[in-house]
């Protein structure tokens, strides 16, 4: 189901309801990524901190994102499929750069 609502008023929800252990969003996007050969579009979503929490989703390596993270924070969290394909597996993954839409 989607259900498109501001940042706003989804802060607003989130804060409000005392119903769910977790309340979470997403806004699914697409990105142009480059340092990784040619520039190529990929699709993701941007997502609110407690995401992968309330789905019950916990990173293979590094973490989730932090509450201070989640409004104008240049963090991402990568699909092990990225990781292997694009990054070719390398175990020093944490804290290496993605470029997406020309932001580091």
């Amino acid at each position: 189901m989607e259900l498109p609502i501001s940042v706003p008023r989804f802060q607003h929800y989130r804060e409000a309801q005392n119903i769910c252990d977790g309340f979470a969003g997403e806004n699914q996007t697409a990105f142009t990524l480059t340092g990784f050969g040619d520039a190529t579009q990929i699709f993701g979503a941007r997502v609110t901190a407690q995401y992968f929490d309330v789905l019950g989703v916990r990173p293979i390596r590094g973490r989730s994102f932090l509450p201070e993270e989640e409004q104008g924070a240049d963090v991402v969290m990568i699909t092990e499929n990225f990781w292997r394909k694009r990054m070719n597996g390398e175990a020093n993954v944490i804290g290496r750069t993605v470029t997406l839409d020309g932001v580091a």
